[in-house]
């Protein structure tokens, strides 16, 4: 049941890629219809549904490019936004973090995220957490916590693996770093919904 918790809440948050496939699978839709009436002698239907895939199309690609939807935050995050709600998601391009290694991007990292809340415009925004963060956003008085549930329990490990290119692995200095034993530590995961306040409402 806990995984099938967290995979359920990872899906949820991959909300805006779910809705990016569904415009994806219309056009699809779309072109077939288009390509039917061509054959069925309605020029009507064929140009209004060729027209709707092609935009279907062109709106995928400008998500993907990240012209449209997607807002960068700082150097290690972008909020996701759809229905007036911001999904909060860690990025770093694999190209950048291939290049460079856990004292190039950690300490980046840390101070971004310390600084995320300071950084997010006012708005209602989803996003997966652990309690170290979670707690710092109660103690924020522009920050109001709409709803907080408890997904799972992990260490980082995986997560600075994944941000490392897995490099750490084969690092030599592995036994001795800090960011190492900082990814044992156990946390709890939380999903939550926050709002953010304008600064003036303090």
């Amino acid at each position: 049941m806990k995984i099938l918790k967290r995979k359920l809440y990872e899906y949820i948050m991959k909300k805006p890629l779910l809705i990016m496939a569904l415009f994806v699978v219309l056009a699809f839709v779309f072109f077939v219809v288009a390509a039917v009436s061509v054959y069925s002698h309605y020029e009507i239907c064929f140009y209004i549904t060729a027209i709707f895939a092609v935009l279907f199309i062109v709106v995928y690609i400008l998500y993907v490019k990240k012209i449209i939807f997607v807002e960068k935050v700082n150097r290690y995050f972008e909020i996701h936004r759809f229905y007036k709600r911001g999904y909060v998601w860690q990025y770093i391009k694999n190209s950048y973090a291939k290049k460079h290694n856990c004292e190039d991007i950690m300490p980046g990292l840390i101070s971004d995220l310390k600084n995320l809340p300071n950084e997010l415009p006012p708005g209602k925004y989803t996003a997966i957490t652990h309690d170290t963060v979670l707690n710092r956003f109660k103690n924020l008085p522009f920050v109001k916590l709409k709803k907080q549930t408890s997904v799972y329990e992990s260490s980082l490990e995986k997560m600075l693996s994944e941000i490392l290119y897995k490099k750490c692995k084969d690092c030599k200095k592995k036994n001795k770093c800090r960011y190492k034993r900082i990814g044992k530590s156990i946390h709890s995961f939380y999903y939550i919904k926050f709002e953010i306040l304008p600064r003036n409402a303090e």
